[in-house]
């Protein structure tokens, strides 16, 4: 009888930002479905979804907007440290679609105006009641 392989973790990289991304999420009984992400073709934040599983329900989200270091700076090449430029906590969420907006800091905001485009990494983390924390980052770029 033939199996049917895991499903993987794919990462996505909005080259669109006027369009949203979705991509399908590990197997694990606390994301039920997938990520999308819409960054808009002009703007300061990244507006998503995720579907959460039953097991994912009364649990913490934290979706973190992190950009290189060089990105901050006025000269490139600064260095490739991760900072974080835009944060959202949620103590509690419940099962199903839960959507979420997260707008840059002034820090943020100033590389954007400055570069006229930012490169960030989205890192969504639901911290269950119970179990092991589930991560899952994304790739999207903001323009001035």
């Amino acid at each position: 009888m033939p199996t049917t392989p895991p499903p993987t973790t794919t990462a996505v990289v909005a080259t669109q930002p006027s369009k949203s991304e979705e991509a399908p999420v590990f197997d694990s009984p606390l994301v039920g479905g997938s990520v999308k992400l819409t960054a808009p073709l002009h703007g300061s934040s990244v507006r998503g979804s995720i579907e959460l599983g039953q097991a994912g329900a009364g649990g913490r989200l934290e979706v973190d907007l992190l950009a290189k270091n060089a990105s901050l700076a006025n000269v490139r090449g600064s260095g490739s440290k991760s900072v974080r430029v835009g944060r959202l906590v949620r103590r509690s969420v419940s099962a199903g679609k839960v959507s979420f907006s997260v707008a840059l800091t002034a820090q943020g905001k100033r590389a954007l105006t400055h570069h006229h485009s930012l490169p960030l990494t989205v890192k969504i983390t639901l911290t269950p009641t119970q179990g092991e924390t589930v991560t899952v980052t994304r790739s999207v770029t903001l323009r001035a």
